[in-house]
């Protein structure tokens, strides 16, 4: 009997050929006056998943075409600088940037797909791998030798499907949980939208401490109190899962300055800034100087109403104005101070909180149910390329 389990490991070299993008001249104002070819940058490709890439945030133009390269459908795009490790799929023939490998697969040798699959799995490695501490990068060198492990054909085919089938079931979970964040958008329109009865103040007047965590980088202990970091603060909410801990003691120390309770905000203010998370959990904790924290006075400003009014369009623009810097833009401590915000009623903002309540009862089913497949692509993920 045929063991179809049985696999061999080759290098990524032996079944593809890899290319290294580039970036057409920006001074070459026709390499990019139309839309004709994609052009694939890291941010179009999102981390952890294989992605499936048909459009890109920039296009190049017939023009380009004979000095950027290019690789067909069906190729394996994998992030080699920067955020290492992200990997996509083109659905049609596409140019990439030197942020960036293209993976031809031999389709007699391998499933492409499945090999999207295999790279995804090593992206811990290939970060650790990573070679710069600033910038991080895996060179084609080191990305042409990566080890995969190739089970039959059929057993390739077999078992993308069974990770495509989880994959679609998480993404459409993720839409719906988008759907609850436009319900609550659009409820906070609805009762807000015409300012009646509401005032126009500054965001300092209804807080009693707008501040940001330590700027002194504490000393980081094994095991302890978490030190959280702007990554923290995912979708909105936040998580406390890190590596960094902190003694009592200099927990002690640093939280006088911030002294967190229930329903006090943190929100990113560099880098990707903009995302609020409301304090939920009574637990210890400290956290970086990429995070501002505001304290407000409950009997001015109810926290999912400010959660909520950080996230609609006037805020977020706001923010994006006044954000300073270049290579990582960071909103200060005084522009959130001077932030122009809405205050309706306390009656009115209670009772949108309590809407927004409901809603997140379902919301919180949801991200369970993804939890729970996230899980199993683990899972599955560990058996097949383990």
């Amino acid at each position: 009997m045929v063991n179809k389990t049985a696999q061999r490991v080759v290098a990524l070299k032996s079944i593809a050929n890899i290319t290294t993008g580039n970036t057409p001249k920006t001074s070459v104002a026709e390499y990019y006056d139309s839309a004709e070819i994609p052009f694939f940058k890291p941010s179009d490709i999102q981390e952890g998943t294989v992605s499936v890439l048909r459009d890109s945030e920039g296009y190049l133009s017939n023009a380009a075409a004979e000095v950027c390269r290019t690789a067909p459908q069906g190729s394996i795009l994998c992030t080699c600088i920067g955020i290492v490790g992200k990997v996509g799929v083109l659905s049609r023939q596409g140019a990439f940037n030197q942020q960036i490998n293209a993976v031809t697969v031999d389709e007699t040798l391998a499933v492409p797909e499945y090999i999207a699959y295999a790279i995804l799995s090593q992206a811990s490695q290939l970060k650790a791998l990573a070679n710069a501490a600033v910038v991080p990068i895996i060179n084609k060198k080191t990305f042409s030798n990566l080890r995969v492990a190739l089970p039959e054909m059929e057993v390739q085919r077999s078992r993308c499907m069974a990770l495509n089938r989880v994959q679609e079931e998480i993404s459409r979970l993720k839409e719906m949980r988008l759907a609850f964040d436009s319900l609550v958008k659009s409820r906070f329109v609805e009762m807000f939208g015409d300012e009646e009865g509401c005032e126009r103040v500054e965001l300092q007047s209804v807080c009693s401490i707008i501040t940001d965590g330590t700027h002194q980088p504490p000393k980081f202990v094994s095991e302890g109190i978490p030190f959280l970091l702007v990554s923290n603060i995912a979708n909105n909410v936040m998580t406390y899962d890190t590596e960094k801990y902190i003694t009592r003691d200099t927990y002690e120390q640093l939280i006088k300055r911030t002294p967190v309770e229930v329903g006090d905000l943190l929100v990113s203010a560099v880098g990707s800034f903009g995302h609020p998370a409301i304090i939920w959990e009574d637990r210890p904790f400290c956290f970086q100087r990429h995070i501002a924290y505001f304290k407000p006075i409950r009997e001015r400003i109810d926290s999912i109403y400010l959660h909520a009014l950080m996230l609609m369009d006037d805020a977020q623009s706001y923010m994006d104005r006044s954000a300073k810097g270049v290579a990582q833009r960071t909103v200060t401590l005084k522009s959130f101070k001077e932030m122009p915000i809405l205050l309706p009623p306390l009656d009115k903002q209670q009772a949108f909180a309590a809407f927004v309540r409901q809603v997140d009862k379902s919301r919180f089913a949801v991200q369970h149910a993804i939890d729970q497949l996230e899980t199993l692509k683990a899972s599955l993920m560990q058996e097949y390329f383990g």
